[in-house]
Protein backbone atom coordinates (compact mmCIF):
# COMPACT_ATOMS: atom_id res chain seq x y z
CA UNK A 1 0.00 0.00 0.00
CA UNK A 2 1.14 3.66 -1.08
CA UNK A 3 -0.01 5.66 1.68
CA UNK A 4 0.24 8.41 -0.20
CA UNK A 5 -1.96 7.37 -2.53
CA UNK A 6 -4.64 6.20 0.11
CA UNK A 7 -4.30 10.16 1.22
CA UNK A 8 -4.60 11.30 -1.87
CA UNK A 9 -7.36 8.97 -2.95
CA UNK A 10 -8.62 9.74 0.53
CA UNK A 11 -9.00 13.82 -0.40
CA UNK A 12 -10.18 13.45 -4.08
CA UNK A 13 -12.95 11.43 -2.32
CA UNK A 14 -14.26 14.46 -0.83
CA UNK A 15 -14.45 16.29 -4.37
CA UNK A 16 -15.96 13.41 -6.40
CA UNK A 17 -18.75 11.71 -6.05
CA UNK A 18 -17.74 8.75 -8.23
CA UNK A 19 -14.90 8.48 -6.55
CA UNK A 20 -16.48 8.35 -2.94
CA UNK A 21 -18.77 5.47 -4.06
CA UNK A 22 -15.47 3.40 -5.12
CA UNK A 23 -13.93 4.39 -1.78
CA UNK A 24 -16.80 3.20 0.58
CA UNK A 25 -17.38 0.21 -1.78
CA UNK A 26 -13.78 -0.20 -1.20
CA UNK A 27 -13.96 0.24 2.76
CA UNK A 28 -17.30 -2.19 3.04
CA UNK A 29 -15.44 -4.99 1.00
CA UNK A 30 -12.17 -4.90 3.54
CA UNK A 31 -14.47 -4.61 6.43
CA UNK A 32 -16.15 -7.40 5.47
CA UNK A 33 -13.38 -9.51 4.56
CA UNK A 34 -11.72 -8.38 7.67
CA UNK A 35 -14.48 -9.40 9.66
CA UNK A 36 -14.84 -12.83 7.70
CA UNK A 37 -11.36 -13.73 8.49
CA UNK A 38 -11.96 -13.07 12.75
CA UNK A 39 -15.32 -14.99 12.79
CA UNK A 40 -13.86 -18.07 11.20
CA UNK A 41 -12.94 -20.75 13.21
CA UNK A 42 -9.06 -20.67 14.24
CA UNK A 43 -9.28 -24.46 13.38
CA UNK A 44 -9.77 -23.21 9.46
CA UNK A 45 -7.25 -20.16 10.29
CA UNK A 46 -9.10 -17.27 11.59
CA UNK A 47 -9.63 -15.63 14.70
CA UNK A 48 -12.61 -17.49 15.80
CA UNK A 49 -14.56 -14.58 17.28
CA UNK A 50 -17.85 -14.23 18.09
CA UNK A 51 -19.76 -12.21 15.60
CA UNK A 52 -20.44 -9.23 17.58
CA UNK A 53 -16.78 -9.04 18.13
CA UNK A 54 -15.31 -9.72 14.50
CA UNK A 55 -17.47 -6.93 13.46
CA UNK A 56 -16.44 -4.39 15.79
CA UNK A 57 -13.09 -5.75 15.41
CA UNK A 58 -12.60 -5.44 11.66
CA UNK A 59 -14.19 -1.80 11.78
CA UNK A 60 -11.34 -0.83 14.32
CA UNK A 61 -8.73 -2.98 12.51
CA UNK A 62 -9.50 -0.66 9.68
CA UNK A 63 -9.90 2.64 11.64
CA UNK A 64 -5.89 1.47 12.74
CA UNK A 65 -4.96 0.52 9.46
CA UNK A 66 -5.85 4.45 8.26
CA UNK A 67 -4.38 5.80 10.86
CA UNK A 68 -1.12 4.09 10.38
CA UNK A 69 -1.42 4.99 6.66
CA UNK A 70 -1.56 8.46 7.76
CA UNK A 71 1.50 8.62 10.39
CA UNK A 72 3.19 7.12 6.86
CA UNK A 73 3.50 10.38 5.77
CA UNK A 74 3.72 12.70 8.30
CA UNK A 75 6.99 10.59 10.02
CA UNK A 76 8.22 8.78 6.78
CA UNK A 77 11.75 8.03 8.85
CA UNK A 78 9.61 6.58 11.94
CA UNK A 79 11.02 3.81 14.16
CA UNK A 80 10.00 0.84 12.37
CA UNK A 81 10.18 -1.23 15.73
CA UNK A 82 8.49 0.94 17.58
CA UNK A 83 5.99 0.47 15.00
CA UNK A 84 5.59 -2.90 15.26
CA UNK A 85 5.65 -3.10 18.91
CA UNK A 86 2.56 -0.63 19.07
CA UNK A 87 0.83 -2.73 16.17
CA UNK A 88 1.66 -6.10 18.06
CA UNK A 89 0.39 -4.30 21.50
CA UNK A 90 -3.20 -2.85 19.80
CA UNK A 91 -4.03 -6.66 18.20
CA UNK A 92 -3.15 -8.47 21.70
CA UNK A 93 -5.33 -5.90 23.37
CA UNK A 94 -7.94 -5.56 21.15
CA UNK A 95 -7.97 -10.03 20.56
CA UNK A 96 -6.46 -11.37 23.66
CA UNK A 97 -7.28 -14.85 22.48
CA UNK A 98 -5.34 -14.47 19.32
CA UNK A 99 -2.23 -13.49 20.91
Amino acid sequence: MNAALFAETSAEATRSATLAQAVAQSDVAVREDLERWLATPREQGGGGLPPEMARTGALSMLFFMNGLAIQAIREPAGDDAAVKATIYHYVKGLFPSLA
